[in-house]
């Protein structure tokens, strides 16, 4: 989730320079978003700003969904 967070150095999270490309996704195709809900939590409790909405969701629902999706990308 941090590779979505709004005004957050990327060193600060080891992250690549060019990460914040992933907020460019939507502009390639559709793209739904999920995190395990406790992640999005966290962000949320942090103030972390996320610059793409994300459906937090249980373990075993995330991996429901990873199933029937046709591409998923993991990060």
């Amino acid at each position: 989730l941090l590779q979505l967070a709004a005004q957050r150095a990327p060193e600060a999270a080891e992250l690549p320079v060019g990460y914040r490309a992933w907020a460019a996704l939507p502009e390639l195709g559709e793209v739904a978003l999920f995190a395990e809900q406790g992640w999005v939590d966290r962000c949320a409790e942090a103030g972390i700003e996320l610059l793409l909405p994300v459906q937090g969701l249980a373990p075993d629902e995330l991996a429901k969904r990873w199933r029937s999706c046709r591409q998923v990308l993991a990060a």
